[in-house]
């Protein structure tokens, strides 16, 4: 079998990575996607969300706008301590002032941190 892509790192930008607990914060889409609730289809979840694959055994940053209002940060900081307990190496990088989609705009305030994020993880 052909090994995958040996990764250095993960990076999240207001990433939802963890699907049950954002379901169980009322993020509807997260429902939508999985085809139910945690409750009605457990294993999608198991398999699916990026808090339940860990350890991932590679450097995490997570960026999060700390005026987020489509992803709570909640979210963020539950896998961050989730990650850390696992054994994992996961930071997360609060950005003051910034929202969800800043973080995907190159003409952002939060670009060089996005910037920055990626060039440690090739470093």
């Amino acid at each position: 079998m052909r090994q995958p892509l040996a990764l250095r790192g993960a990076l999240s930008l207001a990433g939802v990575a963890d699907l049950a607990l954002a379901s169980s914060l009322g993020l509807g889409a997260v429902d939508r996607l999985m085809g139910g609730t945690p409750a009605q289809v457990p294993e999608r979840y198991v398999s699916g969300s990026p808090a339940e694959l860990l350890p991932l055994g590679v450097p995490q940053l997570l960026l999060h706008g700390r005026d987020d209002t489509l992803v709570p940060l909640q979210v963020a900081e539950k896998y961050r301590d989730t990650a850390a307990a696992r054994g994992d190496r996961a930071t997360l990088t609060v950005l003051d002032g910034l929202g969800h989609f800043e973080l995907i705009d190159p003409g952002s305030a939060a670009w060089p941190a996005v910037r920055d994020g990626v060039q440690s993880m090739l470093a």
